[in-house]
């Protein structure tokens, strides 16, 4: 039999034949594209973290530390793609340098939309609730997406126009990039990203394909998930307009479903 080190010598041999495709640069995406967004129940939660005992810390370290080790050992451009990205429900973010151009608050750059009269007739037309500010007053402008899958609700304030976009968030819709002021905070005791600066936002379709060329600049915007009281998937909400974070999440947390 073929003893450990020749064996050793005819794999490092074998290593050097084989030959690796690149890995593609949108991979992360359409991994995390066809992930489902799943909330655990509250209950559930604290029950977890009632019967984590010492024992199960160590265990619970032993595996982070050994996953950290792993992703030190991944390919540069997988590392890359892994350790740039976070998300929030339908919402990818990516780190990448700052944008220049002009900020369009309310500007074409995603899926085809169809205007409509009403949001009781959006409502007809879509699978998930639709929430609305209270302090906004009626919407000036209310329209869905061709595909079904995104309704937008546009504003008009005395500091400019507010856009609020909502969506069933189980798959990713939008990657916004520029994280160098990406603040976490929370939305309801949940968690939201704040993103004071102009930043880039592109579509993702329903096949995970990520539209950059219909990118726009987008400008101060709070992103979080809402979870409307009874069944069904949380919505995934984008709330974009001249206002400061504290205004931003005070009409975030104003949001009512029917």
């Amino acid at each position: 039999m073929t003893d450990d080190h020749e064996l050793e010598a005819e794999l490092r041999a074998l290593g050097r034949t084989l030959t690796v495709d690149p890995v593609p640069d949108d991979l992360a995406m359409r991994v995390l594209a066809r992930l489902p967004v799943r909330r655990p129940h509250p209950a559930r939660r604290f029950l977890r973290r009632l019967v984590l005992d010492a024992k199960a810390r160590r265990r619970l370290v032993a595996v982070i530390i050994a996953a950290l080790i792993a992703g030190l050992l991944l390919a540069s451009p997988v590392r890359a793609a892994v350790i740039e990205w976070l998300r929030v429900g339908g919402i990818v973010f990516q780190s990448a340098p700052a944008p220049g151009g002009t900020v369009r608050p309310v500007s074409p750059g995603g899926p085809v939309m169809i205007e409509v009269a009403t949001v009781d007739q959006a409502r007809t037309m879509i699978d998930f609730p639709i929430g609305l500010p209270t302090d906004l007053g009626p919407p000036t402008r209310v329209a869905v997406s061709a595909d079904r899958r995104l309704v937008e609700l546009e504003f008009a304030t005395a500091a400019g126009p507010v856009l609020l976009s909502q969506f069933d968030g189980s798959l990713i819709m939008f990657v916004k990039r520029n994280w160098d002021r990406l603040i976490r905070v929370e939305v309801d005791g949940n968690l939201a990203v704040w993103l004071p600066d102009p930043h880039t936002i592109s579509y993702v379709d329903p096949d995970g394909v990520e539209h950059t060329d219909e990118a726009r600049l987008s400008g101060p915007t709070l992103a979080y998930e809402a979870y409307p009281a009874g069944p069904g998937r949380p919505v995934t909400v984008r709330l974009e307009g001249s206002f400061n974070q504290d205004r931003a999440i005070a009409l975030a947390e104003s949001l009512t479903f029917p």
